[in-house]
């Protein structure tokens, strides 16, 4: 609570004094910056971003606005939007010689150079972005044309329509549909006989959804492999529409196999639909994942969405989900016993993997013979770099071409949530911290996979990481501004169409949802984020990562610094502990003194450790790492509580046994300032601070709490008044900017 306290009222600027940011040593300090961070903070600075977010509607000078037309050109139907038709148009349709069909009797359209004929306009558009018609009942439309610069996607659709396919499932598969894929100079594929579905798990409930389609024979689209096939990427909850393929590119670049992909516009039956990564999709075949025995399988470690799939289990050590995926054998459509006896063999030998990677005294010469090293250590460097929140969570693929073979990861899928685009309450937004290391402190108790923080004992793996750090994917990062000013030519065009479309402001989903802003400034924003990873992950990956590992060289338990803790009873309840440094160990031993107290499940990893209670009672907690050591008195009662207690990772204020939430006993345990300021030692800078006498800062953190202490009880606790909450804001406002009067001009002399 006193660090809630000290947030709030110590975060108000310079007539307040100033917190200095509590970190871990490997985290205190702040990256040098690198050449190519300077390089994305200069577009920042220099590029006027265009406004790419649906347009204001301009009214029409007379008349009544017709909005019930059917707008069409180029076999493309306009869509109305903000009080006007806007007509999005594919890349090979020719300007020069348009037409443009109303369904209602023209009178004039106000663009020289056009000729209107009865329920058409047509000339050359090259140059014409708006055009207002005007009807001879007297009503007007006003009609923009937006002409995409990328490939386009075309569909029709067969006896069904696009609002029916949304309605239903996305497994169900419909055939019998046409396609046409062009790019400018040409059509490059078109196939009548097209199987159509959905696709995705999330991504299918939002506005803009994601689908698949299967061509009637493999066949090469834009450029990449032959395949059957293909998967349109909606990338709806990524304003940048950058982040899949950037990290598809990246470990394609590194040398190992991810889906090859092409930005293109997409339309339906006609209906414009946005901007699409047509990519390739993760499965076993030719130019994909390429498994060449019988007993070959790919598998997904996945979490989340495991009891939906036919086939899964769950490993012995890790305790996490794996679900068949795909398989060398056989379509997973008419799955046969060669599949499901592959499959078992996989359950083995990952079961065997996971002993060895678990066990306290690991052997790498036996870990290191069940694996392929470098595409773990690939993988390891590409989920650390992109922090996504999915990591070893959903979308973890991982394959065994046939019982001769070792383990692989990959190919790496799913990272729209990745790169600074998820709430910062997930964890997953810090540019100067751990991420994949400490997986399972960043994911709220969630069941992770835990491997890369086993691996990372292994001072032969660590190794590996630095010199695939070092020698391949740093070059590729500290490149990273000129292939992302690579896409930002590429896609501008399509933004600007895109955002038209589907409002920028209305991204489901992810920290861009309810912010303000344009595209150029969001991909400015992940540039800059970028540039900040790759000089943490250069900075950490260094000769001294893997001279001393992980080894902590002093350790406390962060956040329990009472002389006892208090949890609740219950076989099924388990408290999560950090040490500080929260940094995974080389050897962790956790003990209790009187296990029928409570159990230490020894074996976590990454500055953190679970203790499950089991019935009532005192005990010990001691964790050792190395030299360093920290002991905590646990006292374990279901009954009379009083004080905070941890629950699923949340602390609660109770008072005879009734969990309070945050109330006013627990802010009144804290309002002795001389309590506040021994705890504030060392973390107020006095230079800041008009300080004219020994006494005045101990005068100020008084006077703090008096006046702001009422007014945060009321403002932050559970179902705040939403008043309560605004006084609460307008105070600390007041507080950030002083409350000394402007001196009068009159006064200066």
């Amino acid at each position: 609570m006193t660090a809630l306290l000290l947030a709030a009222a110590f975060a108000c600027g310079a007539a307040l004094p100033a917190m200095a940011e509590q970190a871990t040593p490997e985290t205190a300090a702040q990256p040098d910056p690198t050449e190519w961070a300077d390089e994305a903070q200069d577009v920042t600075e220099t590029e006027e971003a265009p406004v790419y977010q649906q347009a204001d509607a301009q009214e029409v000078a007379t008349g009544e606005t017709a909005a019930s037309l059917t707008v069409t050109a180029a076999d493309c139907t306009a869509q109305f939007i903000d009080e006007a038709y806007r007509l999005f148009l594919p890349v090979n349709t020719d300007m020069a010689a348009l037409t443009i069909e109303t369904g209602a009797e023209l009178a004039a359209a106000d663009a020289e150079g056009l000729t209107v004929d009865g329920t058409t306009v047509s000339g050359d558009f090259t140059n014409i972005e708006t055009l207002n018609l005007t009807f001879t009942d007297g009503k007007m439309a006003r009609v923009e044309l937006y002409k995409s610069q990328l490939p386009s996607v075309s569909f029709t659709l067969n006896g069904v329509t696009l609002d029916e396919i949304q309605a239903g499932s996305k497994d169900v598969k419909y055939k019998g549909n046409s396609v046409t894929i062009s790019q400018a100079g040409g059509s490059d594929l078109t196939d009548t006989d097209v199987e159509f579905k959905g696709r995705g798990n999330t991504t299918w409930t939002l506005d803009k959804r994601p689908y698949q389609f299967k061509l009637s024979s493999k066949a090469k689209v834009l450029g990449m492999d032959k395949a059957k096939t293909w998967l349109l990427i909606a990338n709806r909850q990524d304003t940048s529409m950058m982040r899949n393929k950037a990290v598809y590119d990246l470990a394609n670049a590194m040398g190992e196999w991810a889906p090859d992909g092409r930005w293109v516009d997409v339309w339906i039956d006609g209906s414009y639909q946005g901007c699409y990564l047509l990519c390739e999709k993760v499965q076993v075949g030719t130019n994909r994942v390429e498994l060449e025995q019988e007993d070959g399988i790919l598998a997904e470690a996945d979490n989340i969405y495991y009891n939906g799939e036919e086939y899964w289990f769950t490993g012995n050590q890790s305790g996490t989900h794996f679900t068949l995926k795909d398989s060398a054998a056989d379509d997973l459509d008419e799955q046969d016993s060669a599949t499901l006896k592959a499959w078992s063999g996989f359950e083995t030998a990952l079961d065997e993997f996971e002993d060895v990677l678990y066990a306290s005294d690991k052997d790498w010469n036996i870990i290191s013979s069940k694996i392929d090293v470098q595409s773990f250590a690939d993988y390891y460097l590409i989920s650390e770099w992109v922090e996504n929140w999915d990591t070893f969570k959903s979308s973890t693929f991982c394959y065994r071409d046939g019982a001769d073979d070792v383990l692989h990861m990959g190919p790496v899928w799913d990272y729209d949530s990745a790169l600074n685009n998820e709430d910062e309450s997930y964890g997953v937004s810090d540019p100067h911290a751990d991420y994949a290391m400490n997986i399972q402190d960043q994911q709220r108790g969630e069941i992770s996979l835990t491997w890369f923080t086993e691996l990372m004992k292994c001072q032969q793996f660590r190794e590996v990481v630095q010199e695939r750090y070092q020698h391949t994917m740093r070059p590729l990062l500290e490149n990273w501004s000129e292939t992302c000013n690579d896409y930002r030519s590429t896609l501008e065009n399509s933004a600007k169409m895109e955002f038209v479309r589907w409002d920028l402001k209305d991204q489901p989903g992810t920290a861009r949802a309810d912010e303000s802003g344009t595209w150029q400034q969001d991909v400015d924003k992940l540039q800059d984020w970028i540039a900040q990873r790759t000089a943490y992950m250069t900075k950490r990956f260094d000769d001294e990562f893997v001279r001393r590992g992980n080894q902590a060289d002093s350790m406390t338990l962060g956040g329990l610094n009472d002389n006892a803790v208090k949890l609740g009873a219950g076989q099924n309840k388990k408290y999560t502990f950090r040490l500080t440094p929260a940094s995974a160990c080389d050897t962790v031993r956790v003990t209790v003194d009187d296990p029928t107290v409570a159990k230490a499940e020894i074996g976590t990893y990454a500055g953190t450790f679970v203790v499950t209670g089991v019935q009532n009672g005192e005990t010990t907690l001691t964790v050792r790492a190395g030299a360093a050591s920290a002991t905590v008195n646990v006292i374990i009662n279901d009954e009379a509580r009083n004080g905070w207690y941890e629950e699923n990772g949340k602390h609660y204020w109770y008072v005879d046994g009734e969990r309070q939430g945050l109330q006013k006993g627990g802010l009144l345990e804290f309002l002795d300032p001389d309590h506040i300021l021994k705890r504030m030692e060392g973390c107020v800078n006095p230079d800041l601070l008009d300080l004219r006498e020994p006494e005045d800062l101990n005068c100020i953190l008084r006077m703090l709490i008096v006046l702001i202490v009422p007014i945060m009880y009321n403002g932050i606790r559970p179902e705040t008044d939403p008043e309560d909450r605004e006084k609460l804001e307008r105070a600390l406002e007041i507080l950030r900017r002083g409350m000394g009067a402007k001196t009068h001009p009159a006064q200066r002399s």
